[in-house]
C-alpha cells in the first residue's frame, strides 16, 4: 500500500484509486494543550488567567492546524504580556474570511518580524521546496546581500547572521534537522508570497510571472532535464529567460544538472548581468555560461566546475568577493594572484588549493585556512603573522619550521577570534631533535579563546609551557593528540573548560593527569 498526501485535491483525484480521506484540525481540546505549550512555553500559564483566556480567543482563529499553533504561539511567546497578546488577538480578526487557508495565519507571524529577519526569511524562496540548508551557506549568501548588519566591530558578521537564523528557528520558520535546516512547505509557501516582487524561481519550463522589480532569481533545472525531447524546448526556455530584467539581478541560482540545451540562453542573457553580487552554478561549468568580465561586484560565488584557466585567473579580479566555494572534494588550479582577494573571508575548498597560494599574508580577512609551511619566503610559517580573522586554521609541515623565534612570528596569541587549530608534524620528521620541536610548539601558543586543538606527529618529550598553565588555554573543550610518540608527561589540569580527550599511539606517555571532567 502507497499512502500520498497532497494539499490539492486534483492531485488526489489523479493519484487516488480509492476515495480521498480530508483531515481536519486538531479538536478543540487537543489544540489547546499544544497551542498553550507553545505560546507559554516554560512559563507557567496558570499564573496568566487574562492571558490565558485571550490565548483561547486566538486559538479558535487557527482552525486546529499545528503549523499555525507552532507559528502564533512562538511570536506571542515573545512577549508574555497583555498589550502584546491582545494586539495579536485583534489582528486575527482579520484571518475570520479565510475558511482553510493556513497561509494568512502564517502571515500575520511573518508580519510582526524585525525587518531584518523578514528579508532574510523571504531570500529563502529562491531554494528548492524541501531544501536542506546547510546553516552557515545560508548565512553567508545573507551577508553577500547586506541582510546582516552588527554595530559592534567586535563581533563577526557570521555570528549576527547565525543569531538571525537561530531566531527564525526559534519563531517557527525553520526546523532544525540533524546538521542541516529544513522549511515547512507552507513556510516555503509563505516565503514565495512576501517576496514576489524582489524574488523569482524558473522551474524547469513552468513559466510563472517574474515581475520587472525582480532582483534575485533561482532556476530549478532537473525539470528542464525531463522535457528534453520536447523539440523546441530551448526556444520555450529562451522566452521565459527573456522575461527577466538581467540588468537588475543581484542573485542567480541555478539547482540541477545544466544541460547543453541551457547553455545557450543562460549564456546570452548572462551577459548582461552585471550587477550580480552572489552567482551559484554547481551543476555546470561556469565559464562556459558567464562573462568574466561581469565578475567585479560579486561577493560570493560557487562554482564546482572551472575549466576555462582565463576565467581562474578572472577571478582574482574579484575585489569584492566574500565567500569562494569550489567544493571541498574538487580542486582548482590556482591562478598567480590568488592573494589579491584581500576581501574574501571564507575559501571553501580542497587542501590542496589552501597550501598552493602565495603571499597568503595578504588575504588578512579569511576565516578558515589550511597552510603548509614550505622552505621557500612566501610559505613561511610567518605568513600568518597578520591573519587575526581565522576562525580555524590548519598548519601542517611544521618539521620545516626550526626555531621558537619562527613559530612566534605566526603571532597566534594575537588571533583572539581563532577557535579550532590543527598542528601536524610528518612521520618522517621524527628525526628532528626533540627539544626542537619542543621549542618550536611552544612557539605557536594560541589565544586563550581557542576551543579546539589537535596536534599530529610532534617529536617533543613535554607539554609546551601554555598547554599545562591555568591562564593559557581557559576556553579549550577538545584536545586531541596523535602519534606524538615521544610525549610522556601531561596534564590538564589547566584547562578546566575541557570536555572531550583523545589519545592516539601515544606510545611513550607515562604520566597523565585529568581534570575531573565532570565537575
Amino acid at each position: 500500500m502507497v499512502l500520498a498526501t497532497t494539499r490539492t485535491k486534483s492531485v488526489a483525484k489523479m493519484i487516488g484509486t480509492m476515495d480521498e480521506i480530508t483531515l481536519s484540525g486538531l479538536d478543540e481540546k487537543e489544540f489547546w494543550l499544544f497551542f498553550k505549550a507553545c505560546a507559554f512555553r516554560n512559563d507557567n500559564c496558570e499564573h496568566h488567567p487574562s492571558l490565558q483566556y485571550i490565548g483561547k480567543q486566538i486559538a479558535k482563529a487557527l482552525k486546529g492546524f499545528p503549523l499555525a499553533a507552532q507559528s502564533v504561539g512562538a511570536l506571542l511567546s515573545t512577549e508574555v504580556s497583555y498589550q502584546h497578546w491582545t494586539t495579536v488577538r485583534d489582528k486575527r480578526k482579520s484571518l475570520q474570511g479565510y475558511d482553510d487557508d493556513i497561509l494568512p495565519i502564517l502571515k500575520l507571524s511573518y508580519d510582526y518580524l524585525p525587518v531584518y529577519l523578514q528579508r532574510c526569511f523571504s531570500y529563502c524562496s529562491l531554494y528548492p521546496e524541501d531544501y536542506g540548508f546547510d546553516g552557515k551557506e545560508l548565512v553567508h549568501a545573507w551577508i553577500s546581500q547586506n541582510f546582516v548588519q552588527c554595530k559592534d566591530p567586535t563581533i563577526r558578521l557570521e555570528e549576527t547572521g547565525h543569531e538571525y537564523l537561530e531566531k527564525l528557528v526559534d519563531l517557527g520558520f525553520f526546523q532544525k534537522d540533524g546538521s542541516h535546516y529544513v522549511m515547512h512547505d507552507l513556510m516555503h509557501v509563505l516565503a514565495g508570497m512576501v517576496s514576489s516582487n524582489e524574488c523569482a524561481t524558473i522551474d524547469g519550463l513552468k513559466s510563472g510571472a517574474i515581475r520587472a522589480s525582480v532582483r534575485h532569481l533561482s532556476i530549478i533545472i532537473a525539470d528542464y532535464d525531463k522535457d528534453e525531447h520536447v523539440s523546441n524546448s530551448s526556444e520555450k526556455f529562451d522566452k521565459i529567460l527573456q522575461k527577466v530584467s538581467w540588468h537588475k539581478l543581484r542573485t542567480l541560482m541555478l539547482f540541477g544538472r545544466s544541460s547543453i540545451h541551457l547553455s545557450g540562453p543562460l549564456r546570452t542573457l548572462c551577459n548582461e548581468a552585471k550587477c550580480l553580487r552572489l552567482l551559484s552554478v554547481t551543476g555546470a561549468d561556469i565559464s562556459s555560461i558567464y562573462n568574466s568580465s561581469n565578475l567585479f561586484h560579486l561577493r560570493y560565488i560557487s562554482a564546482y566546475r572551472v575549466s576555462n584557466p582565463a576565467f581562474r585567473q578572472a577571478l582574482t579580479r574579484c575585489y569584492h568577493l566574500q565567500v569562494l566555494d569550489v567544493g571541498i572534494s574538487g580542486n582548482l588550479d590556482v591562478p598567480t594572484d590568488m592573494n589579491n582577494l584581500v576581501n574574501l573571508r571564507h575559501l571553501i575548498a580542497h587542501e590542496k588549493v589552501h597550501h598552493a597560494i602565495d603571499c597568503v599574508s595578504n588575504m588578512t580577512s579569511l576565516q578558515e585556512l589550511k597552510f603548509k609551511v614550505q622552505n621557500v619566503g612566501s610559505f613561511e610559517i610567518g605568513q600568518l603573522q597578520s591573519m587575526n580573522e581565522l576562525v580555524s586554521l590548519g598548519v601542517s609541515q611544521l618539521e620545516n619550521v626550526k626555531t621558537k623565534e619562527e613559530a612566534w612570528a605566526a603571532m597566534l596569541t594575537h588571533k583572539e577570534y581563532l577557535e579550532t587549530m590543527f598542528l601536524s608534524w610528518e612521520n618522517s620528521s621524527m628525526s628532528l631533535q626533540p627539544e626542537a620541536a619542543e621549542d618550536v610548539l611552544d612557539g605557536l601558543q594560541p589565544h586563550q579563546n581557542l576551543k579546539t586543538l589537535e596536534i599530529t606527529g610532534y617529536g617533543g618529550a613535554i607539554s609546551p609551557t601554555w598547554l599545562s598553565s591555568a591562564f593559557s588555554v581557559t576556553s579549550l573543550q577538545i584536545l586531541h593528540l596523535e602519534e606524538c610518540r615521544e610525549w610522556q608527561i601531561l596534564s590538564t589540569h589547566g584547562m578546566h573548560s575541557l570536555r572531550k580527550l583523545t589519545l592516539i599511539r601515544m606510545l611513550n606517555l607515562m604520566e597523565l593527569s585529568v581534570l575531573d571532567l565532570s565537575t
